[in-house]
């Protein structure tokens, strides 16, 4: 508790408790108590709100508001004084002292003003309250043993422990960012001087020496300097000092008293109160002394001012859970949570209740792997309709934020939407159905009959267990199908298409697709545009559509291949696609062939047909149509037969047998 009589003094009112037989008397028009020091916050951030006292409704309560003084909000309202609040490390409670009770004792309260929980019952004043960095415990001012001494105690009020002894004043504790000091104000030398010590008391050393009054140390949460108040100067004015107690730097020059200063987060501002314009209201400065901005304005008092630790904000809400630079994992309560995961690539699992959550910088995840009811979420930044009814009612469950790029669903019927950025969705177990939207979108069913949509840009989609339903949408998509019996569709964009082990549908789009189906009787389907179609083992039925289409057997690796185009049903491909008649089955809506590196018989049709044997000793049938056939792999080819009409000259070795009717068209097709 300040005990000095300074002109601040004068200006705040009557101390109302006589330290020692010391006692201050001013005119009852702005009688208010004695400022026991809050002390700085000690988590390093940006942007943490300031909690102060104001008289302004009569007796002194709590408020809090931003660091422009915008957002003011009345926390306490009690008969009996409330004062000296200061903020937790993690800004979530606040130290105060209140004489509520008769004397004054110390308080703890949630941020927003709930769950005030009396912590000190003494007959004498208690007052005066800091924490300690890791926020576990407690140092304040007591008068029980007679005079001021310097006290600490648990954070729930347990282990009261007598720090200082000695016949002078000692109080405005407050502890260094690192937890290893404390500072203290004392007069046992005669006058008010900063003092040091340990943790336990231990190691009590002296950092200023003058013939007035250092008072309400403030560490910076950089922990290089300490601000306070002095009146050596003649008027009590902001000062800075080392935290070795050198170089002392004034910081303030006004004809009133400037006092109660307390450090912001990032250690480049100061907080104080100031008489300057009449009554005391709370101004901020940056550390220097520069840039003086007064951020309340009334005609009662405000003083006291505790800047609180940096705070995260998701959609206008101060978060409750927060990540950090890095890559975290964060989950929430049982209860309605505000997430949010800052920098690096968080996961984010809300778990039950109404969630506000934010992803932040870096690619983050919102997963409700743990949710077993079907789960509607979109990452567009919807308000109150993600989630599932474990999360509330439809309307009020969670929120995703726009700046979370993917999402996991649950475990049942789910239904994931992505916004206009590129996102990675993946449904669960259940029957899922997931929309990419706009953006180059990865996207994946898992165990269920999924519905994939890729929309609008270049996406990637993977099927699993199910039988899946894969459409990519606009731009050029790459869809794969999983172990079930699935169907692929290009959309529009040169897309790839690729079946898996079930009985697949793939059907290309507008543009150059390619289409492979894997193992399994697959139907591929070519559609607009100049698509390759490789059915893979298993008898295949392979249509072409308006554009010029291939179909290749060029990654068949057992023996060669036995194809014609449109010339029957099952007797297309080799022993991998099944026994004759239940082979592959190219239509005739397929222009060209390519074999495979063995030994095979390639036959088109009436069209005009591009035949490539590849590697092997081919044999190639055009039949009618401006056909060219393509032999020059080196090795001695069987038969080259152009057929009937004008062909292109047949492209073939030295060594190849002649082309029999390839003449009468110049040049390529």
């Amino acid at each position: 508790m300040r005990t000095q009589t300074t002109p601040a003094r004068a200006m705040l009112g009557a101390v109302a408790l006589a330290l020692t037989g010391l006692a201050a008397v001013s005119p009852p028009s702005l009688a208010a108590p004695a400022r026991p020091h809050p002390p700085s916050a000690v988590t390093p951030g940006m942007n943490g709100q300031i909690v102060f006292a104001s008289a302004r409704d009569g007796d002194f309560e709590i408020y809090r508001m931003s660091a422009d003084g915008s957002g003011q909000t009345r926390l306490t309202a009690v008969a009996g004084d409330d004062l000296d609040p200061t903020y937790s490390p993690d800004g979530r409670q606040i130290l105060f002292t209140s004489q509520r009770d008769g004397n004054r004792e110390i308080y703890r309260m949630d941020a927003d003003g709930t769950d005030q929980t009396r912590l000190t019952a003494s007959p004498a004043d208690d007052h005066s309250p800091a924490w300690s960095p890791d926020g576990m415990s407690i140092v304040f001012t007591s008068q029980r043993d007679g005079n001021a001494e310097i006290y600490r105690m648990d954070a729930d009020g347990t282990d009261q422990t007598r720090l200082t002894d000695n016949s002078a004043l000692d109080f405005d504790a407050t502890y260094s960012p690192d937890g290893l000091l404390i500072a203290f104000v004392s007069s046992r030398d005669g006058n008010q001087e900063l003092y040091r010590m340990g943790t336990d008391g231990t190691s009590q050393s002296r950092l200023t020496f003058n013939n007035a009054a250092d008072t309400a140390p403030a560490y910076s949460p950089n922990g290089t300097s300490i601000a306070f108040a002095s009146n050596r100067d003649g008027n009590v004015e902001i000062y800075r000092i080392l935290a070795n107690g050198i170089g002392t730097t004034r910081l303030t020059n006004s004809p009133n008293p400037d006092d109660f200063p307390a450090y912001s987060p990032d250690s480049q501002q100061i907080v104080f109160a100031s008489a300057r314009d009449g009554g005391y209201e709370i101004y901020t400065m940056d550390d220097e002394g520069s840039d003086q901005v007064r951020v309340t304005i009334n005609a009662a008092i405000d003083y006291a001012p505790s800047w609180g630790p940096a705070y995260a904000e998701c959609q206008g809400r101060v978060a409750t859970i927060s990540g950090t630079n890095a890559g975290d994992t964060l989950v929430g309560t049982p209860g309605a949570d505000v997430i949010t995961g800052l920098g690096g690539s968080d996961t984010i699992d809300g778990r039950g209740g109404a969630d506000i959550i934010c992803g932040g910088s870096g690619t983050d995840v919102v997963s409700y792997a743990n949710h077993d009811g079907a789960v509607i979420a979109d990452l567009t930044g919807g308000t109150g309709d993600d989630g599932s009814e474990e999360d509330g009612p439809q309307g009020a469950r969670d929120s995703i934020a726009s700046d979370v790029e993917q999402l996991t669903g649950g475990n049942g019927d789910d239904t994931l939407t992505g916004s206009s950025i590129a996102n990675t969705i993946s449904g669960g177990p259940g029957d899922d159905r997931i929309s990419g939207g706009v953006g180059n979108d990865t996207l994946s069913g898992a165990t269920g009959d999924d519905i994939v949509h890729g929309d609008d840009g270049n996406d990637t989609l993977t099927g699993s267990s199910g039988d899946d339903d894969l459409n990519g949408g606009d731009g050029t998509d790459s869809a794969t199908a999983g172990t079930g019996d699935d169907t692929l569709a290009g959309g529009d964009g040169a897309d790839s298409l690729n079946g898996s082990s079930g009985d697949d549908v793939l059907s290309g789009g507008d543009a150059d697709d390619t289409l492979s189906g894997g193992t399994g009787d697959d139907l591929l389907r070519g559609r607009e545009g100049d698509d390759l179609l490789d059915g893979g083992p298993d008898g295949d039925t392979l249509v072409g559509g308006p554009g010029t289409d291939t179909v290749t057997y060029g990654n068949a690796d057992v023996g060669g291949v036995v194809a014609s185009i449109g010339a029957g049903t099952g007797d297309d491909g080799n022993v991998i696609d099944g026994p004759a008649g239940l082979r592959d089955t190219i239509h005739a809506t397929v222009e060209n062939l390519i074999g495979s590196s063995g030994k095979d018989t390639l036959t088109g049709n009436g069209l005009d047909n591009i035949l490539n044997g590849g590697s092997g000793a081919d044999s190639l049938y055009g039949l009618g149509g401006a056909d060219l056939l393509q032999a020059a792999d080196g090795i001695k080819d069987t038969k080259l037969d152009c057929g009937g009409d004008l062909d292109y000259p047949a492209q073939r070795d030295a060594i190849d047998p002649s082309a029999a009717s390839c003449t009468g068209i110049e040049g390529t097709p």
